[in-house]
């Protein structure tokens, strides 16, 4: 089953997740988790784009 490449956010990128591999739905949100704050804590915006490229 094929599907489009999803929107580079949070969102659209849990919501592909659920669709194809929903078991792997915690890690997402966890990396997501441990990105936002990594984003805080250095005040950079790059830990939130390298998880959405990841």
């Amino acid at each position: 089953m094929l599907i489009p490449v999803p929107e580079p956010t949070p969102e659209a990128l849990r919501a592909a997740v659920e669709r194809i591999v929903p078991s792997r739905v915690p890690a997402l949100t966890q990396h997501l988790f441990e990105a936002t704050t990594n984003a805080q804590q250095t005040q950079s915006l790059a830990p939130l784009r390298a998880f959405v490229h990841s």
